[in-house]
């Protein structure tokens, strides 16, 4: 049994799971990796997923230029727990319009996840100028508001020398 069939079979069951609460009125998201066309906010995500490096280095230096804080997910599509992220982090993108969601798929662009020190999925950075103000690793939604709120509050402090 291969590791790809082993997460497609866990996904399944899960996602039948899931079925069956949401038949009992429960709340309860699905496990999609970004790209596929069932993934949270397909049509009207909010989340860039970035594609290569140079596209990396265009969105994140662009950022930098508006002065737009950078929020990067980086995860994997055979990492549940990554997965799992995947719906909160869409849910933040549509509440702060402000911020860049951008996720990278650390087997798709190994060279970004290297120079970042990506050990765990999902691991998320708050960026501000091109660099890291903040490192969350692991599953840990509220953590993850926490920060996005920080970098999002419109009393924080800028200071432009000229």
């Amino acid at each position: 049994m291969s590791n790809s069939f082993s997460f497609r079979a866990a996904i399944g069951i899960w996602e039948e799971e899931t079925k069956k609460q949401n038949r009992e009125g429960e709340e309860a998201c699905v496990l999609r990796p970004y790209g596929d066309p069932a993934a949270p906010g397909v049509g009207n995500s909010k989340v860039v997923k970035v594609q290569s490096e140079e596209a990396w280095e265009l969105f994140t230096n662009q950022a930098s230029n508006e002065g737009r804080p950078v929020v990067a997910h980086f995860g994997a599509s055979w990492c549940v727990t990554s997965l799992s992220m995947n719906y909160k982090f869409e849910e933040l993108a549509q509440t702060h319009p402000e911020i860049l969601f951008l996720y990278v798929d650390v087997d798709d662009i190994q060279s970004v996840s290297s120079k970042y020190g990506v050990k765990a999925m999902p691991t998320f950075f708050l960026i501000k100028n091109k660099e890291v103000v903040r490192k969350i690793v692991g599953a840990n939604p509220d953590e993850l508001k926490k920060m996005v709120d920080a970098s999002a509050d419109p009393f924080e402090t800028q200071i432009v020398v000229e």
